[in-house]
């Protein structure tokens, strides 16, 4: 079965244009920007694009000192990859700014987190990032290639809950180290339900991904370079896994799916419910509940479950190679597998959520990190160590501080977003962009 494709989501790429908002979710469901009307580069820029609507037809700007939406853009810099213009650009009127709410909160004070951290900045970039949807949180994750760091954010109202409506969303925030900038924004609906905890990967300087829940669609979103195709898989899945430029796995509660030649379909049953899943050319590994860990050695094998599998809920998996294998589990642990032996590494964890590892990220050096609800940590080839630990808040229910998302570019160059619900009141939020440098957490 070969799953539907049609022109949704965002652009991310590399070229001369780094384009954003491709057209509507279904004809009567929400507009990811005005019909009609876009920015296209000059000379010295590149293009920043607001959506085409349904039966929209984007037409070019003319000149001008600054890129907006439509007529006017276009001779400056748009926030683009592979242009050589400046650093800002602004929407006009139907535009990406349109869909991002007048954030009327108090100004937010200086951070303070309950953990050491240094002097903010990732490269040239020091001003925190700002978020201006309010609701209940439902997604703030990370994830970096060669480009930058891409930041997701969603948030939902609940009237009955005390959320107001109106100023919910969902946005994508991009750094490239020399500050925040806003790609993609889907604006306020309403009723607008749950964003499903969504969730952000991509393709090295290619197609960023977006999976969960949106208004009225369950998927996985994204445009290829140019924006020409879309990608729409309509599996309800966690943080699709890319192994390659035009290879990528996702799973829902019963298949596997496999994403190859610009196409996603069902790829195999799963052999046991599935928490997680990592890839390369050739291996696939995954692992779930009550010992669950299987590895598809070759492109043409079946899945076998690996032997003598200590006891436990497998929750995260990561593999440098085949005799290097690291899987996270419920109960906090790393647990290392070399093609025969196991052994077992306490991280000496607080959490007590009970979903202990919640994702894991490696190095090409070799570093593994980890993340759990309220921590960070890693294996340096050594010892296991907390780069990141909350003190005991005495609410274990409700910690102040949690971890959304873990990605990197290097062992000195990782990402962690977290949320500090005592900021939630102030004017930007209480979501904070974490780079390690390999000795020091820093926010920026």
């Amino acid at each position: 079965m070969v799953l539907s494709q049609r022109a949704v989501g965002l652009v991310l790429w590399a070229g001369s244009t780094f384009s954003f908002g491709c057209g509507a979710v279904h004809s009567d469901g929400p507009t990811l920007g005005a019909a009609g009307a876009r920015a296209e580069a000059g000379s010295a820029g590149s293009a920043n694009q607001g959506g085409d609507g349904v039966g929209g037809s984007p037409t070019a700007g003319h000149g001008g000192s600054a890129p907006q939406a439509g007529e006017g853009g276009a001779a400056g810099h748009a926030p683009a990859l592979g242009g050589s213009g400046g650093r800002s650009a602004t929407t006009g009127a139907g535009g990406i700014d349109a869909n991002v709410p007048v954030d009327t909160r108090p100004p937010r004070p200086t951070w303070e987190p309950p953990f050491s951290v240094g002097a903010p900045g990732w490269r040239d970039s020091s001003t925190l990032i700002c978020e201006k949807h309010v609701g209940d949180q439902e997604a703030f994750d990370v994830w970096a290639d060669s480009r930058g760091v891409f930041g997701l954010f969603a948030t939902t109202c609940n009237v009955l809950a005390g959320t107001s409506c109106g100023k919910q969303g969902v946005s994508l925030q991009f750094n490239d180290g020399k500050g925040w900038q806003l790609l993609y924004a889907l604006p306020p609906t309403a009723g607008m339900g749950s964003s499903g905890g969504m969730r952000l990967s991509g393709f090295e300087s290619g197609a960023v991904l977006l999976s969960g829940f949106l208004p009225d669609r369950i998927g996985i979103w994204s445009i290829t370079p140019g924006g020409t195709l879309g990608l729409d898989a309509a599996i309800e899945v966690g943080r699709p896994t890319t192994a390659g430029s035009n290879l990528a796995y996702a799973f829902d509660l019963e298949k596997l799916y496999r994403f190859t030649d610009d196409t996603w379909s069902e790829y195999l049953p799963l052999p046991a419910p599935t928490q997680d899943v990592w890839a390369d050319q050739d291996r696939v590994w995954l692992v779930g509940g009550n010992q669950a860990v299987f590895e598809k050695a070759t492109a043409d094998a079946a899945f076998t479950a690996v032997p003598g599998v200590p006891a436990g809920e497998y929750t995260a998996v990561w593999s440098f190679g085949v005799k290097d294998t690291w899987f996270g589990n419920s109960a906090g642990q790393l647990l290392h597998y070399d093609g025969s032996t196991w052994k077992v590494f306490e991280t000496g964890s607080k959490d007590v959520s009970g979903s202990g590892i919640r994702q894991l990220w490696g190095s090409s050096d070799g570093q593994l990190f980890f993340r759990t609800s309220i921590e960070m940590g890693r294996f340096d080839g050594n010892q296991v160590e907390l780069l990141l630990a909350l003190p005991d808040s005495g609410e274990p229910s409700v910690p102040r501080v949690t971890t959304g998302g873990l990605w990197g570019l290097s062992s000195t160059e990782v990402f962690l977003a977290v949320s500090d619900r005592q900021f939630n009141k102030y004017a930007c939020g209480g979501q904070f962009m974490l780079f390690f440098d390999g000795k020091t957490l820093h926010a920026f």
